[in-house]
């Protein structure tokens, strides 16, 4: 249990980018829909500004890098985490 509770953090940042990768692609499906069907969508203030600024594929990308940082970063420290602890 105590190995768990050490890689704790490094696993919430991995799950956090798989999450916002999966994320990305559901935006990516909503905003394609709302924008063929000329309906309304409820968005936060801020993400609707985004949206309207940058459009839909810019969108999308910022939350998918975020994403792929996120799971990138979590990777490299689980890695150097375990190479460390065999050391």
């Amino acid at each position: 249990m105590k190995s768990l509770l050490e890689y704790q953090n490094i696993l919430w940042v991995i799950v956090v980018g798989v999450v916002l990768i999966i994320f990305g692609f559901y935006l990516y499906t909503e905003l394609s829909l709302y924008e063929q069907s000329g309906s309304s969508i409820s968005m936060p203030k801020m993400f609707r500004l985004f949206y309207e600024m940058f459009g839909k594929y810019v969108t999308v990308l910022f939350v998918e890098a975020v994403g792929v940082i996120a799971l990138i970063s979590g990777i490299w420290q689980l890695v150097d985490k375990v190479k460390n602890k065999k050391a």
